[in-house]
């Protein structure tokens, strides 16, 4: 039952085998109920031939013939009988098909009164007449007629075997369809679990894009997830990269003090502490970039102007030294739809950037056009020359060695923004300096709180 097929097919039959169920018993009473009164009517019309054919004697009563139109009265032991009670119920007149039969018990009728009665081996229909002589006296009668039950429910059985061999093989198609309709409904659920083994076995690399509106978010969160493991190896084998070039200076440093023969204690220990902390320092960042989840598509909304108003001061303080102040300005109420710790880590980069080669003063600018998120930040250092700015997003690429740093900001920021369905460039600021632009897929204006 854990088969999605498998359930669909029993929920479905079941409800089809109690559709059948009701349908048939729905027919066959209405069947029932038509044939009974079909069967009345039949009988009506006979009550109306022996009235029709009655006579009257010498003295103006009632007087039945012997022989009467309906055919079946005059057969010995017929299934149609038919009799007369007088007004104390005393048998008055019978039909030849009654010889050599008991007369059924009848309870007289008065004038009009009319009574069909369902027994158990007969169905019996009277009628209350009265009957005025030549002295206008009125002599009350009871003529009835009944026939034998069994041939009416040979009728309903034969047609209850009919109805019933029909619906089953109605069912034993409606079977088949839905066999074939839920074949066809599941396909892009099969196809789905072809094309994960081909992923698995390295034949693909995405699921189709193709899928039913009902499995296309599906498919594409498939796809953002595979995505994401593939970003996320290729982060880390860079991280690794980035680990291994940026230790490679301290542990020169660290191995050529070890070579020499005499070391002042003081600058050793000197040296050794601030090695010590840069490799430390190299290693947090390493480990905190490669720690970069990407969008998934189930993070909560952001609010981008608290964030980035954070990390301003924290920036401001970090670099109180030098006074410099960070501007943010962005509508209230901005939402970024994303991972909050990719977005830190690419602003904290690019800010950290602005900080330290402006001259004090940096602008964070933000707008949402569409569903797509703008930043920019700008300097008032002394910018980058057309020619190098697309040097500098090449990893380890730096164009001032005065300044601390491993040459991996802008190119981290760069892969973060791609990691997000985004992207990065360079243009020159008004004030002179650099600007950054970033643009980022998911974005919102909600209220502000």
């Amino acid at each position: 039952m854990n088969a999605i097929r498998t359930r669909l097919l029993v929920a479905a039959s079941l409800v089809l085998a109690a559709f059948l169920f009701a349908t048939a018993l729905a027919l066959e009473r209405a069947h029932r109920a038509a044939a009974l009164t079909q069967l009345q009517a039949r009988l009506e019309a006979v009550i109306y031939t022996i009235l029709a054919a009655a006579e009257e004697d010498d003295q103006g009563r009632m007087q039945l013939p012997e022989a009467l139109p309906e055919p079946r009265l005059s057969r010995p032991d017929s299934d149609l009988q038919a009799w007369v009670l007088d007004g104390q119920g005393r048998l008055f007149w019978r039909s030849t098909s009654l010889l050599g039969r008991k007369v059924p018990a009848l309870t007289p009728l008065a004038a009009g009164q009319r009574r069909f009665e369902i027994r158990s081996d007969r169905l019996v229909l009277s009628q209350g007449i009265s009957w005025e002589d030549d002295q206008g006296r009125a002599w009350p009668f009871t003529l009835a007629v009944s026939q034998d039950r069994a041939p009416f429910e040979a009728g309903l059985d034969d047609f209850r075997h009919t109805l019933r061999g029909w619906l089953l093989a109605l069912a034993v198609g409606l079977l088949i369809a839905q066999l074939l309709v839920l074949r066809w409904g599941l396909a892009p659920l099969g196809r789905a679990r072809r094309e994960l083994d081909a992923i698995h076995d390295g034949d693909r690399t995405h699921l189709s894009s193709d899928y039913p509106a009902e499995l296309r978010p599906l498919a594409d969160a498939v796809n953002r997830l595979l995505d994401q493991g593939r970003a996320a190896q290729n982060r880390y084998r860079h991280a690794l990269d980035d680990l291994a070039h940026a230790l490679k200076t301290p542990l020169a440093c660290l191995q050529s003090l070890g070579g020499e023969d005499h070391v002042d204690p003081g600058e050793l220990k000197s040296t050794l502490r601030e090695q010590v902390a840069q490799m430390r320092k190299v290693v947090d960042s390493r480990l905190t970039r490669a720690a970069a989840v990407g969008r998934s598509g189930l993070e909560p909304p952001l609010d981008l102007s608290r964030l980035v108003t954070r990390l301003a001061a924290a920036l401001e303080k970090v670099h109180a030294e030098r006074g410099v102040r960070v501007r943010v300005q962005m509508p209230a109420g901005l939402r970024f739809h994303g991972p909050e710790g990719d977005l830190m880590e690419l602003l904290g980069n690019l800010l950290d950037n602005a900080c330290k080669y402006g001259k004090g003063q940096v602008w964070v600018r933000a707008v949402c056009r569409g569903d797509r998120l703008e930043l920019v930040i700008d300097d008032d250092g002394p910018g980058i020359a057309p020619p190098q700015r697309e040097a500098v997003l090449e990893r380890g690429i730096r164009l001032d060695s005065r300044r601390p740093g491993q040459g991996l900001g802008l190119p981290a920021a760069r892969e973060i923004a791609s990691t997000l369905g985004g992207g990065l460039s360079l243009d020159a600021a008004p004030t002179g300096g650099l600007r950054v632009v970033v643009t980022l897929p998911g974005c919102s204006l909600g209220h502000s709180t």
